[in-house]
């Protein structure tokens, strides 16, 4: 396993090499899942697995962290989204549409299956804000037990 340092310094070496190219949205994003990680386990949670895919058939299925906290005996599965910089018009969460949420359910359910878990799990959202290339100490947002069942729909005679 390597250590957070070793995961801080490489990112930031390489935003000093890099400085003023802008980064794809793949090395951006896999910075964020680095610092959302390195945050967890700051925060007493051990990694059980990274950009899992329970479902081999859909490429969509995929849950970015799966952990487990030492305190309690609750298993979380995070999506870690990373934003540049945190905007005043975008309220949080509204990357994690309806659509997003349902793929993700499905996942769940599948690792759950797979995996015979019975105990009691919750979904979370980390969201990372800045740059792997600027060099400066990400703003975290981690939000806790969000909602990912879908609310049921009224019949349309109600509406």
């Amino acid at each position: 396993m390597i250590s957070d340092w070793l995961v801080d310094l490489y990112w930031r070496v390489r935003g000093l090499v890099l400085r003023g190219k802008a980064p794809s949205p793949a090395e951006q994003g896999r910075w964020g899942e680095d610092m959302a990680v390195r945050h967890l386990r700051r925060h007493g949670w051990k990694i059980l697995g990274r950009n899992v895919r329970p479902v081999w058939r859909d490429r969509r299925c995929e849950i970015d962290i799966v952990c487990r906290h030492a305190g309690e005996n609750i298993l979380a599965f995070v999506e870690v989204k990373t934003h540049l910089r945190r905007s005043e018009f975008a309220p949080r969460l509204w990357a994690v549409d309806r659509r997003k949420k349902n793929v993700l359910l499905r996942a769940i359910r599948s690792w759950l299956r797979q995996h015979d878990y019975p105990g009691s799990w919750r979904f979370d959202v980390i969201e990372v804000y800045g740059s792997c290339r600027s060099g400066a100490a990400p703003e975290i947002d981690h939000i806790e037990y969000v909602r990912i069942k879908p609310a049921r729909r009224k019949p349309s005679f109600y509406r």
